[in-house]
């Protein structure tokens, strides 16, 4: 989800998963003449032990982060599944959280009321990093 909706203090890590998303993209065009799909899995916040290696020059943020992925509502097996079904269906794009298909779509539909969230949610991070301090 990075790589789409850019969420504020991960500029590095959000250009890496832009990457993998433009990559996939061209990826898809250039194999579909010889009927190979290909499926780009963009998600959220998943309980693995990535919490428990992820490094930041900002000890706040990584806190932050850690956090937000031990507290992930979906598992790895579930991601699993999910990518299963995409690639059967030849899925491009797919979301695994409700949450993120839902920024996705009001980004893409909506970019004012995007725009004033990630403000809103910019500054409430801003305001915990400060605190964590």
């Amino acid at each position: 989800m990075a790589g789409l909706l850019s969420p504020p203090f991960m500029s590095s890590y959000n250009v890496t998963k832009a990457g993998v998303v433009a990559l996939s993209e061209s990826l898809r065009h250039e194999l579909e003449p010889w009927g190979i799909g290909v499926t780009a899995v963009c998600p959220a916040f998943v309980n693995t032990n990535l919490a428990n290696s992820f490094r930041s020059p900002d000890p706040a943020l990584a806190e932050i982060s850690a956090k937000l992925i031990r507290n992930g509502k979906l598992t790895a097996e579930d991601i699993a599944e999910q990518v299963r079904k995409a690639v059967l269906r030849n899925k491009f794009l797919l979301l695994t959280h409700r949450e993120g298909r839902t920024a996705w779509w009001v980004k893409r539909f909506a970019p004012p009321v995007f725009r004033r969230e990630i403000s809103r949610a910019a500054r409430r991070l801003r305001a915990r990093i400060e605190e964590t301090r």
